[in-house]
């Protein structure tokens, strides 16, 4: 799905790789009762790339690495541009044969800080500490509907900053119209722990398509709104992805 893991590793001795790109933009933001105030303009460019390789019939790992340009007129520093994280991730499905019914996979994941970041400043290309995620993944297939849904936590360690880890919550639905277009819908949920400063809260919705033009290639397209919220920035963001299989 567009915003949301599938419980489908990549197939025994094959392989991805897959380019994304992540619009980010907010000039509003959420208070502690949820109401929205104006902001200085926030806003990001991300890059990332990963590749991924099948193993066996039910399990594959990839690698990945982003880098950002972000920008906040309510910051000191302004603008700050680098190399984020390094992500190292493997998807056992545990649950469910064939490409139909219900899968059920889980899904642990490192992220290692290799970029340049200051704790001093409230800019930074990536995390700046280290962090342990798993995730649960579950994807259902009936005739043409897909649905999917995700529940995670990652845990940072470390020098952490005053994280305490991040909790999150997928749901999403979408319909083969074609071979080649699947529209989808998606809701996400997003909780900050936070030491030395206030937990936040990130509601959001995602309208997007999968276009596949060809067996060996797939292209993802989206487009997020933050709806509500607690003690963050209310986001519209781009989402394009392009995968290769081979």
């Amino acid at each position: 799905m567009v915003g949301i893991e599938d419980a489908f590793p990549v197939a025994r001795g094959h392989s991805e790789l897959e380019l994304n790109y992540l619009y980010s933009h907010a000039q509003r933001a959420f208070d502690d009762r949820g109401d929205t105030r104006r902001r200085g303009d926030n806003g990001s460019h991300l890059g990332a790339f990963s590749a991924k390789h099948g193993f066996t019939t039910w399990l594959d790992a990839s690698v990945g690495i982003f880098a950002r340009h972000s920008w906040d007129d309510d910051a000191p520093e302004r603008r700050v541009t680098g190399l984020g994280d390094l992500l190292v991730d493997a998807k056992w499905r545990f649950y469910g044969e064939g490409e139909s019914g219900l899968h059920l996979a889980y899904q642990p994941s490192l992220s290692i800080p290799i970029g340049k970041h200051d704790d001093d400043k409230s800019l930074s290309p990536g995390l700046g500490y280290w962090s342990f995620a798993q995730k649960l993944i579950a994807t259902w297939i009936e005739d043409r509907w897909v649905g999917g849904a995700t529940a995670s936590f990652a845990l940072p360690f470390g020098d952490r900053n005053g994280a305490r880890g991040v909790a999150s919550a997928d749901l999403g639905l979408g319909y083969q119209i074609t071979p080649w277009l699947k529209p989808e819908i998606e809701l996400h949920y997003v909780h900050d722990f936070a030491s030395g400063r206030k937990d936040t809260d990130v509601l959001a919705a995602t309208a997007g398509a999968i276009l596949k033009p060809s067996d060996a290639l797939r292209v993802d397209l989206g487009l997020r709104h933050g709806f509500y919220g607690r003690n963050a920035d209310r986001r519209i963001s781009a989402i394009a992805k392009l995968v290769w299989a081979f």
